[in-house]
């Protein structure tokens, strides 16, 4: 979901609300030459198979003429799932939470 709040200016400032969703694909941990066997360990059963959590956002667009806009924004995901599940140790709270800024550029049709 996106909203703007117009603006005297050209440049238009606008929201981001949202959802996220994530799959685990693969999840190895690369040690150094280990004399005894293999290098890589497969980390996959400690890993939650799926991460999900709400996303927000400020952002704004810059008109650059008549057809071309560039957009930069922040927004914040913030995990509800706990993607860590480590059954053998302690319990520890593990969510995703990253800060991120994004840049756009649009042309209208």
């Amino acid at each position: 979901l996106k909203f703007r709040l117009t603006s005297k200016g050209s440049t238009k400032v606008f929201g981001e609300v949202g959802a996220f969703i994530g799959f685990l694909m693969s999840a190895k941990q690369l040690y150094p030459s280990n004399p005894y066997g293999e290098n890589k360990i497969d980390m996959k059963e400690i890993y939650a198979p799926l991460d999900y959590g709400a996303s927000v956002g400020l952002g704004l667009l810059i008109p650059i003429g008549k057809e071309y806009g560039m957009s930069v924004s922040f927004s914040e995901n913030l995990g509800l799932a706990q993607v860590w599940d480590n059954n053998n140790g302690p319990n520890i709270n593990v969510k995703t939470n990253s800060l991120l800024l994004k840049l756009g550029f649009s042309k209208s049709f």
